[in-house]
């Protein structure tokens, strides 16, 4: 992989989950320089907390392949996140802040699908104590009037 390839790979990761992970092959401690960085699955990767004193630590990560759990210490991770509020260590990416946001508009975009395949048509419902039969034109009309579109 170049670096081109890494930097790309690794925004990416960051822009859709908000964390990268990458594997320091050749580090043996925190002092050690890697002789490479092999980007790993965010959607793989575990964060594992010693919570067994305040502030928590992260005690290693959890890589899991081919039903296998790999461990690594801290030291042999890359970990690079976008700051999640809820999560100090783990982090959130641009898809998972707005979830609202592209819910609604999927809803308008099915709603507007729906819309044109019934005949772009507004339904009506119409219940009086009275006749209404005598009025069906003039209410006809009325609809075609306030809701045609104007060229």
């Amino acid at each position: 992989m170049t670096g081109i390839e890494l930097k790309y790979t690794i925004m990416a990761h960051l822009e859709l989950t908000g964390n990268f992970f990458g594997y320091l092959d050749g580090v043996g401690d925190a002092m050690a320089q890697p002789r490479a960085i092999y980007p790993l699955n965010p959607g793989r990767e575990r964060v594992k907390l010693n919570k067994s004193s305040f502030p928590y630590k992260i005690s290693h990560y959890e890589f899991t392949i081919d039903g296998k759990i790999l461990r690594f210490e801290p030291y042999q991770i890359l970990h690079i996140k976008y700051p999640d509020p809820n999560d100090p260590f783990v982090g959130i990416g641009v898809p998972q802040t707005i979830p609202v946001w592209i819910d609604s508009d999927n809803y308008a975009m099915e709603y507007n699908r729906k819309y044109f395949l019934n005949g772009a048509q507004i339904g009506l419902y119409v219940q009086s104590d009275t006749n209404v039969e005598g009025n069906i034109e003039r209410i006809k009309h009325s609809m075609r009037d306030d809701y045609r579109v104007q060229n």
